[in-house]
């Protein structure tokens, strides 16, 4: 992708190219560009697609704030899929009902979380990648990155966030490209944000 097509991947796209070796984020000491971002996001591509992953499917992530998140979730997005973020700290019921009310066709989870995920995952009949970073950044290392991304539109689902069930069983809530671009112009717009500010996250992403 080259043009500025209305999805989140774009956007990501315009900032590798604008300053690939500036900063896009920073956990801790580990920190990543833009540039480095949007390799980790093309390669996880390309991983994707090589385990069936089409465009429509909807994958799973259950993992704690890291960078690699942010990879794999541009990665997800760029292979066309849709993301469905799940925290991390959901019991293996509670995983299985996510999964199989989204149609997950994989899901992506730390090893260390006691085997939630993993047994949730069993029970939806959902499959598995367990992502511990290093090795996880060391397989991506040795893919050859996927070319552009996926056709999509600003009007397809990109994310599918879970409500916190309250009130029943959670239910996924769908938000669009277009949905979360509007989201950031606003956020930019009202905060005045330019290019040397830097904003802290302090949610689960």
């Amino acid at each position: 992708m080259t043009a500025d097509d209305g999805t989140v991947p774009a956007l990501l796209d315009r900032s590798a190219r604008a300053h690939p070796d500036r900063t896009a984020l920073r956990l801790g000491a580990d920190e990543v560009t833009y540039g480095e971002l949007d390799g980790l996001a093309h390669r996880t591509a390309a991983l994707l697609r090589s385990r069936g992953v089409r465009p429509g499917d909807r994958v799973a992530v259950a993992l704690p704030n890291s960078t690699l998140f942010a990879a794999l979730y541009y990665g997800i997005l760029r292979a066309g899929a849709i993301v469905v973020p799940l925290n991390p700290l959901l019991r293996a019921g509670e995983v299985r009902h996510c999964l199989a009310d989204a149609g997950a066709a994989l899901l992506l989870s730390r090893p260390g979380d006691g085997g939630e995920a993993a047994e949730g995952a069993r029970l939806a009949g959902t499959p598995h990648l367990a992502v511990e970073p290093a090795e996880f950044t060391a397989l991506l290392a040795v893919r050859a990155p996927a070319p552009g991304a996926a056709p999509r539109t600003p009007g397809d689902t990109a994310v599918v966030l879970y409500t916190s069930g309250t009130t029943g069983e959670p239910k996924g809530a769908e938000l669009t490209h277009e949905n979360i671009r509007r989201n950031i112009d606003e956020g930019v717009r009202v905060l005045g944000l330019g290019a040397p500010d830097v904003v802290f996250g302090g949610l689960p992403l």
